[in-house]
């Protein structure tokens, strides 16, 4: 009797608390009775309502993060194709990105972040702007494959045109 009391209490806590999401009310409420997977599986199957193949890439790819999960997807979806494949990506990622600035906000954790595939490439662009390109720079690395050791005229205007031509260095 004890037992079926709690069990009561419990379920009725998650509906409580949970009253505008079902979902999560009924996650909560089959919680105790759920494994750690199961779980997983059945929080994959309520987050990817309507789209069965990202509930499948969701269920079985756990070892993937969202990002990939996306890509596979659409894959999945499209068949490959390369233009709809494209569409579906960029889709789903700004999507993913935007409600992750809803829920979480923006920068550090949330969107458009430090870890951000576009923030570092706008990152790194103005870097390069403001201070300078570096030694690691990909283009400073083929300019330099191809230069070598030359230190004439014409590489040294190559390497540091705005210098030789306002002859702020003897080039």
């Amino acid at each position: 009797m004890c037992r079926q009391r709690s069990v009561q209490r419990r379920v009725f806590a998650c509906v409580a608390n949970n009253l505008n999401d079902y979902a999560t009310a009924g996650l909560c409420a089959a919680g105790n009775q759920l494994t750690p997977e199961q779980t997983r599986i059945a929080t994959c199957v309520l987050q990817n309502r309507g789209n069965y193949a990202q509930m499948g890439v969701c269920a079985v790819g756990d070892q993937l993060t969202p990002e990939q999960q996306v890509f596979v997807s659409c894959a999945i979806s499209t068949g490959g194709q390369p233009y709809a494949f494209a569409v579906c990506v960029g889709t789903q990622l700004t999507v993913n990105e935007l409600e992750k600035c809803m829920t979480e906000g923006f920068g550090g954790s949330g969107c458009f972040g430090d870890n951000n595939t576009a923030v570092k490439a706008i990152k790194n662009a103005w870097n390069d702007v403001t201070v300078g390109v570096g030694s690691g720079n990909e283009m400073v690395k083929a300019r330099e494959a191809i230069l070598g050791d030359d230190n004439g005229t014409l590489s040294n205007i190559i390497r540091d045109p705005v210098r030789c031509l306002t002859f702020q260095r003897d080039c």
